[in-house]
């Protein structure tokens, strides 16, 4: 009897297992299936596969309110890697509609990788009047990754003529990663929702009995069924031939972080009052667990309780380090979470590059971005790093932007209005880290990465989302030349949700791009500015789009930009990484191509 699949398959990565000569490409596959029904055998270039059980008999919220009940499962995928890229297969066995594909590089080849942000809306009102199709950059992106996605008339342009020979025509697909920088999920329909009436009214209170009310029970199980439902509404694979986030899911393996939609709108920046308010922590732990299975594709009874040190803290959130070695013992198939920290920050290390995951939730507050344990955790691992061990480019992935912005007198009005989880303004400015409050901490995170920079020689490069429009900045060290102390940030958003369009909106827009045009001084060595983004002599690009990441080996041997001669590190792959936007027009799509040299001693 075949396997009634609800959800999936989402494929994540898992990293890279080395052992000798040999090297494991670890990937897993996430599935949504009825509850009581057995576990859906999956088969990999023929072969059936391990599964193991996730999420166990949970009641879910389905389409229009129905319930459900279901169960989550994760086979794992992972592929020995060879000396050439690889396309392989992979599918439900019996099931011929149930079959997919993604991409392996070769072992020692610098992944291609896209980055989105921002997969959803935040306003159901603001997708009625919303004209372009919801899932237009999503179609953009599969039509770019995979030519079985491509409708019959499509017409490649010249950007993606520069892929066709060495990709598509080799039967392979563009992208080895999904990179899922931040609001994979948007939860803030959870205050409207019609079967948590109870919620509503909890908005309609006053500060002083919000956050004294203790939630039933009851309240707490529909909550979870609605968080969890979302992810199964929202991350269903769309039918053959439809555009949607589920098909990417299902043909490249993603690497995700949470944001604060993926809790609800402004998780972290309320006030201490209401954010340690017991109903508001109850919904971060569901929403937390509900990423750890979902996002991080984790078993649910291996997520690690949170205990605050100080509940007497009225401010901050001062979690207990998690032994994350306890949790990998427990599943090969774990991530690498950072030591001696309570979220869920860790990296990825790979050929040419690594990918540092940063979790800026967790310990998030309206004083804090990241808490002194993380800090150090952060620390700790890079002061670790030399030119001899180091990857030649450090890719640190930053739901918010480090180089923004700053709306100083904004964030002095907001401030007046006080929070409010459903129509508050605050709380988007609160997030950034260029607030003022965050702003000590800002300088922390650029004088860090310069140091790690200089003491690896290689390239730091933020990319980052969040804010809804694509842009570049640079933070620098403003008395050196080299490149190592210029950290170029790439910001990519939204996938999804709209980008500044209505009139206020616009009007914002204004203030942003004037505002832009500033250089902001970090402190007396140190600046960040927005540059003119790739192609156009403006700062802030309002539109939606999606990034990607690219190296000089898999760009055309005869580009007129060819890399000069660069003296790196030994036994580093010299190549510059190219980041292209693809940026949404009235009609089709532009690009948008800048390149991030390699380090220069």
């Amino acid at each position: 009897m075949a396997s009634e699949i609800w959800m999936g398959p989402v494929l994540s990565f898992r990293g890279i297992a080395r052992t000798g000569k040999k090297a494991v490409w670890k990937v897993s596959a996430l599935v949504v299936v009825p509850a009581g029904q057995p576990a859906p055998v999956m088969v990999l270039q023929g072969k059936a596969v391990s599964a193991r059980r996730l999420l166990s008999e949970q009641p879910m919220t389905g389409a229009n309110g129905k319930p459900l009940k279901a169960e989550v499962w994760r086979h794992d995928l992972s592929v020995v890697m060879t000396t050439k890229e690889q396309r392989v297969s992979y599918g439900l066995q019996g099931q011929a509609d149930a079959s997919w594909r993604f991409t392996v590089p070769a072992q020692e080849q610098a992944p291609r990788m896209a980055y989105f942000s921002c997969n959803g809306f935040s306003d159901p009102k603001a997708m009625k009047s919303f004209k372009p199709a919801a899932q237009a950059v999503w179609q953009d992106l599969l039509n770019n990754h995979d030519v079985q996605f491509r409708p019959s008339a499509y017409v490649v342009d010249r950007e993606q003529q520069w892929h066709e020979e060495r990709v598509h025509k080799q039967q392979l697909q563009r992208f080895h990663l999904l990179i899922g920088g931040g609001d994979q999920v948007y939860m803030d329909g959870v205050w409207s929702d019609p079967g948590l009436k109870e919620l509503k009214t909890w908005t309609e209170w006053d500060e002083d009995q919000q956050a004294t009310y203790v939630p039933p029970a009851g309240l707490l199980s529909r909550i979870k069924a609605y968080y969890l439902g979302v992810y199964l509404q929202r991350w269903a694979r769309s039918v053959a031939g439809t555009a949607g986030c589920g098909q990417a899911f299902a043909t490249s393996p993603t690497v995700m972080m949470w944001d604060d939609h993926d809790i609800f709108d402004g998780w972290g920046s309320y006030g201490p009052k209401l954010q340690k308010c017991p109903l508001l922590q109850a919904m971060f732990r569901i929403a937390r667990e509900a990423f750890w299975v979902f996002q991080l594709q984790m078993p649910s009874e291996l997520l690690p309780e949170l205990t605050d040190r100080n509940p007497q803290q009225a401010k901050d959130p001062w979690w207990a380090p998690v032994d994350w070695a306890a949790v990998s013992k427990a599943d090969p198939l774990s991530l690498a979470f950072l030591p001696k920290q309570a979220g869920f920050s860790h990296r990825l290390v790979l050929p040419e590059l690594t990918l540092n995951v940063m979790d800026l939730r967790t310990d998030r507050s309206q004083l804090q971005v990241l808490s002194a344990d993380t800090w150090e955790a952060w620390k700790s691992v890079w002061k670790d790093e030399t030119p001899a061990t180091a990857t030649g480019h450090q890719l640190i992935i930053s739901s918010v932007p480090v180089v923004h912005p700053k709306l100083s007198t904004a964030e002095t009005i907001t401030s007046w209005q006080g929070d409010d989880v459903v129509e508050g303004l605050g709380d988007d400015l609160n997030d950034h880290w260029a607030h003022d409050r965050h702003e000590d901490e800002r300088k922390r995170l650029v004088r860090t990465l310069m140091q790690l920079a200089q003491d690896a020689v290689c390239r730091v490069t933020i990319v980052s989302g969040d804010v809804h429009v694509a842009a570049w900045g640079n933070a620098l060290r403003k008395t050196s030349t080299r490149n190592v102390h210029r950290i170029n940030q790439l910001t990519s958003t939204a996938i999804v949700h709209p980008s500044l369009f209505t009139w206020s909106e616009k009007a914002f827009l204004m203030l942003l791009r004037m505002k832009a045009a500033f250089t902001q001084d970090l402190d007396t060595e140190h600046q960040a500015k927005l540059l003119d983004f790739p192609g156009t002599s403006s700062t802030i690009q309002a539109t939606r789009n999606w990034l990607a990441l690219e190296f000089d080996a898999d760009r055309p041997k005869d580009d007129a930009m060819a890399m000069a001669a660069v003296p790196v590190q030994p036994k580093r792959l010299q190549g510059r990484l190219w980041a292209t936007w693809r940026c949404e027009r009235a009609e089709g799509f532009s690009n948008h191509l800048m390149a991030v040299h390699p380090a220069t001693p």
